[in-house]
């Protein structure tokens, strides 16, 4: 969580319980003479920004990037997924093996049947599908991340 407020949990609850606001007196970029009062989150221009995320540098990411580093949220998240991920290798290896296209179970509830390069199409895009869920569980194996 990320506001005016602060940035985290411990912030927000703090400035609630003392009843301040992170609004503030400020000028408006545009127009200085106008009196306004802003929120403004701090921190957010001075925040190290990913080199390999350079083309998406902006204002409104920094803060979407700053709240996603806050109270533990990107290790919560990669757990997460890493569960996910788990979970659907186990469920792929109950499948029944592939041996071909003949191997295949008739399907009753087409109106036309499938040609055999939509078969071998389907068989290829499961083997491959396979073999990713092969290289997550070796990386769970070593202790590695995915």
């Amino acid at each position: 969580m990320t506001s005016a407020l602060g940035a985290g949990v411990t912030a927000h609850l703090q400035a609630l319980r003392e009843r301040r606001s992170g609004v503030r007196p400020m000028p408006w970029e545009t127009a200085s003479d106008l009196p306004t009062c802003l929120g403004e989150v701090a921190g957010v221009d001075e925040l190290s920004w990913p080199a390999d995320l350079a083309a998406f540098d902006c204002r409104n990411n920094r803060l979407a990037w700053m709240a996603l580093q806050q109270d533990g949220f990107d290790q919560a998240l990669r757990q997460a997924v890493e569960r996910w991920l788990y979970g659907a290798h186990a469920r792929l290896r109950s499948l029944p093996p592939l041996s071909g296209s003949a191997s295949l179970p008739v399907r009753r509830d087409h109106a036309f049947a499938r040609s055999t390069a939509e078969l071998e199409a389907g068989t290829q895009n499961r083997m491959r599908w396979q073999a990713v869920y092969d290289e997550v569980r070796r990386r769970h194996a070593g202790d590695e991340h995915v």
